[in-house]
């Protein structure tokens, strides 16, 4: 039975902290983006290894959502949720001792584990504790923060590994865990399904960081207030069309940044253009959870819920593997022609060719650094210019193909919407 009675203090309350715990794993998907390059100088990665330190965890994240969805129901919501932020945090720490390519992807994947706990457990609890035109709201509270600390994820990472070391990006997590706990304990209340089920267990089922970080929030910022204004739009034109609209600006601005994009790109041009993609991403966000679970069961809250982040995840993990497979290839391409025009002979330029793929371009920064006692010499300048022009170019490509994946996402949405409204016609 729908629960239609206005939540209480303590309901408003146990939203703010499954939010914040929802957060918590958002983010970390997101905060080592900025510090890689750190993180590959100090261990030593490939780049192999490096895009692993961050696909491991949206990997395993989705490969476990289904189950840990169910076992939430099964359970109780609040109780997975708790071991879920305990997992996490023990995962986190692991993370900020590693010392080796091994053992922080180990660290990478028990965190993935615990997030995959929380992350259904949050809906799932939302789901059954706020009911009616609540919902919206809630629901609003939840996709916005979805965007946001995905978006803030590279500013937290940057302004950490600058100001003390990339291992820091992971123990600040402990102290935000015990707080969480802490509240949970007091304002999340108790949820999980009524039915009773036999058969099988489920149990088997570039410059500087800080600068790159700053500039990417923008991103947040349009987020966060498309985020919080998703709930009024939707009110007035509806949850899918709010969708709609939040994914032609996510390829606005993509488009946008694959058109500007050059070595000398404006910080402006490039936060504007982030910007634009924030606001269709907090608009698309924010009314896409609430349109799949709009219809569904509350006893089925955590599979349905799990379901939905599922597809979200492995969406993530397969764009982050497409985009860094088209960046690897495009400088394949690029590289060696850009430097053939500054006169590098070819055995150099193929081994520089494969540094800057190897270290996703973080050897021109070296480069950079380094000035004419690079070993270029006095032709340390010209190398570097066209390093960076064709480090821009292949961004451009990569960003070209993520394009056409989201604007085919657009046409696929817009498709359903209408065939939507032809069945609502007949019937």
């Amino acid at each position: 039975m729908d629960r239609q009675a206005a939540p209480s203090r303590r309901d408003w309350l146990g939203l703010g902290v499954l939010s914040a715990g929802l957060g918590l794993i958002v983010l970390d998907g997101t905060i080592v983006g900025v510090a890689l390059p750190n993180i590959m100088a100090d261990l030593r990665l490939t780049l192999s290894d490096a895009q692993w330190v961050s696909s491991i965890y949206a990997v395993i994240l989705a490969a476990l959502l289904l189950t840990t969805g169910r076992l939430a129901d099964r359970w109780g919501r609040k109780r997975v949720f708790l071991a879920g932020l305990v997992v996490f945090a023990a995962g986190s720490g692991l993370a900020a001792a590693a010392a080796s390519s091994s053992f922080l992807l180990s660290a990478r994947a028990l965190q993935a584990v615990g997030a995959a706990l929380i992350m259904p457990s949050t809906l799932s609890t939302v789901n059954a504790v706020f009911r009616g035109k609540y919902r919206a709201t809630a629901f609003g509270v939840w996709g916005a923060v979805i965007s946001g600390a995905a978006a803030i994820g590279p500013l937290a990472g940057g302004a950490l590994t600058q100001w003390l070391s990339w291992h820091w990006i992971f123990p600040v997590n402990i102290p935000l865990v015990a707080l969480i706990i802490g509240l949970a304990i007091y304002a999340v209340p108790e949820t999980s399904s009524d039915r009773s089920e036999h058969g099988t267990d489920v149990l088997s089922a570039a410059l500087s960081v800080l600068k790159a970080g700053a500039v990417l929030a923008a991103l947040a910022i349009g987020a966060f207030l498309s985020g919080a204004a998703a709930r009024h739009l939707a009110a007035k034109f509806g949850a899918p069309e709010t969708v709609l609209v939040g994914l032609a600006l996510e390829v606005a601005g993509v488009v946008a940044l694959g058109l500007f994009l050059s070595a000398e790109m404006s910080v402006w041009v490039l936060a504007v253009t982030l910007a634009i993609y924030g606001l269709g991403l907090g608009l698309a966000s924010a009314q896409l959870t609430g349109t799949v679970l709009r219809d569904v069961d509350v006893a089925e809250s955590g599979q349905t819920s799990a379901t939905q982040s599922t597809v979200r995840q492995i969406g993530s993990a397969v764009g982050t593997a497409i985009s860094g497979a088209v960046l690897s290839l495009a400088l394949a391409l690029v590289v060696p022609s850009a430097l053939a025009s500054v006169a590098v002979a070819d055995p150099v330029a193929n081994q520089l060719t494969d540094t800057v793929r190897q270290s996703a371009g973080a050897v021109i920064v070296q480069l950079r650094a380094q000035g004419s006692a690079s070993p270029f010499g006095d032709n340390s300048g010209d190398v570097i210019r066209v390093l960076s022009d064709a480090f821009a170019s292949a961004t451009q490509w990569s960003l070209a193909v993520s394009a056409i994946i989201l604007f085919i996402g657009l046409i696929g949405a817009w498709k359903l919407r209408q065939a939507s409204r032809i069945g609502a016609t007949e019937s």
